[in-house]
């Protein structure tokens, strides 16, 4: 009952986003992808002290997920920094990715719109990689990265976008090759 539900609403929502048309599919990935980017977590770093006996160690984990750097210690969580920049490129990311979407008939629109987002896409990986590490890198050197599903998402939005901006240059040229046959 519910696949029936959803095939349904899918149905009568196909003339607003005109969902049969491949790049419209990779740009609903991509938002959906980007919503689900906030409630992933992205990196673990661990920093491990040895006592001098070497018997008992201490562990120090910080995480990262869009809602900044925490340490977790002994049960507790500590809020260490928040990363506006980042969550705000993932809301712009997702939200330009719906505009996108919605803008079927408009084809150069939504080829620009591509363009920009691949490379606010570029600028969030770029950001992920070098800007949590220079963060985490302020509170002590000694910790050791582990990159978590959060981290490999944004490589798979830039994959789905690279798509939609293949199939929407695909059929904008298709609509301009049956223009010139008039």
């Amino acid at each position: 009952m519910k696949y029936f539900l959803i095939i349904l609403c899918l149905y009568y929502l196909k003339d607003i986003f005109m969902i049969q048309r491949i790049q419209t599919v990779y740009l609903l990935f991509v938002f959906i992808v980007c919503i689900a980017l906030f409630f992933t977590p992205i990196s673990l770093y661990k920093n491990v002290t040895k006592n001098l006996n070497d018997t008992n160690t201490s562990q120090d984990i910080i995480k990262y997920d869009l809602r900044g750097l925490k340490r977790l210690s002994a049960g507790t969580e500590i809020k260490l920094v928040t990363i506006y920049a980042i969550p705000g490129i993932v809301a712009t990311i997702g939200a330009i990715a719906f505009i996108t979407m919605l803008l079927f008939k408009r084809r150069s629109l939504q080829l620009k719109l591509c363009k920009l987002l691949l490379i606010l896409n570029i600028l969030l990986i770029l950001m992920l990689l070098f800007y949590v590490e220079k963060e985490v890198n302020a509170i002590s050197n000694t910790w050791t990265a582990t990159y978590l599903i959060g981290m490999y998402i944004p490589i798979v939005t830039l994959f789905l976008l690279y798509l939609a901006n293949g199939s929407i240059k695909k059929d904008d040229d298709l609509v301009k090759s049956s223009d010139r046959l008039r």
